[in-house]
């Protein structure tokens, strides 16, 4: 007889009594293994998943230390092209305003004006002077609005040596993190907040390795409990079979022939428990106590 059958016949001997313990115990040795199998894993990949924590890291700091704002680029772009044409616009904004407001009555305004107390002059006379007349007068304030802007955009044109550098810089930040993470400052932006969800995610209770192995110790702890149940038991049964084994060698005149069930803990627990179960036996007395499956 097979050794490895041992337990399963012992278990049959009084299927009823250890029955309903050894099923919830293979349930919870199931849910244990699984878990266990995933922390094993999960240690092995710790290296890989440790790097991959680090370099998250370093890419999320990299990129919220820049505290991009969308459409900065276009901004910046826009400000560097004001700056290298600096002369260029402060020259074209001098002579506009100086061909708008200009002395002696040259001035664009002063004429528009002398045009319009002209018609106005003869506004009464025909109602086409008249629509003429309002035309111009609008003409001449929004040429009035239009010398102002002019002039406050002159008045803004202050030359910084710095301004430049520090738009160049600050467009070599965003050029960088372009080619890493995307195309555009939005890209950018949307590649942030999913590497933040995954490192979130990573680093959350539900994939740390300590809960993972708290979790896997707790499931043990109910695998080891449920076995010691069941340990229990197959003894008291083993008792009760060598007895009964017994009464049947007497049975048949071999009162001398013994029969006995040895346990050998496992080092490990498998699906059927803690115990390693050999029917021994010792044909005659004196002689040594011998596995029945030999």
């Amino acid at each position: 007889m097979d050794s490895e059958k041992h337990l399963a016949l012992l278990d049959h001997f009084n299927e009823k009594m250890v029955g309903k313990v050894r099923a919830k115990y293979e349930e919870a040795y199931a849910d244990y293994s699984k878990l266990n199998q995933q922390l094993n894993k999960s240690r092995k990949n710790e290296h890989e998943w440790n790097q991959r924590v680090d370099m998250l890291q370093f890419q999320v700091e990299e990129i919220k230390s820049a505290n991009l704002m969308a459409g900065e680029d276009e901004e910046l772009e826009k400000r560097r092209d004001q700056l290298n044409n600096f002369q260029s616009i402060s020259d074209a904004l001098s002579t506009s305003f100086q061909l708008l407001e200009g002395e002696d009555g040259a001035s664009a305004i002063d004429q528009i004006g002398s045009v319009m107390q002209e018609l106005q002059s003869i506004s009464d006379y025909d109602d086409e002077y008249q629509q003429v007349s309002d035309e111009v007068q609008s003409a001449y304030y929004a040429l009035e609005d239009v010398t102002n802007r002019v002039r406050s955009a002159l008045d803004a044109m202050e030359w910084n040596s710095n301004e430049l550098d520090e738009v160049e810089q600050r467009l070599e930040v965003v050029r960088q993190l372009k080619k890493k993470y995307g195309n555009s400052i939005e890209e950018i932006l949307n590649y942030l907040n999913k590497i933040e969800n995954e490192l979130n995610e990573m680093t959350g209770s539900g994939n740390n390795l300590d809960d993972l192995a708290q979790e896997v110790e707790a499931r043990y702890q109910k695998v080891k409990k449920l076995g010691t149940q069941l340990t229990e038991m197959r003894q008291r049964m083993a008792l009760t079979l060598e007895a009964a084994i017994r009464e049947q060698l007497s049975g048949l005149y071999m009162e001398k022939t013994q029969f006995k069930v040895q346990f050998t803990p496992k080092a490990e627990p498998d699906r059927t428990g803690f115990d390693g179960v050999e029917f021994l036996i010792q044909p005659n007395p004196g002689e040594d106590l011998k596995p029945l499956a030999k």
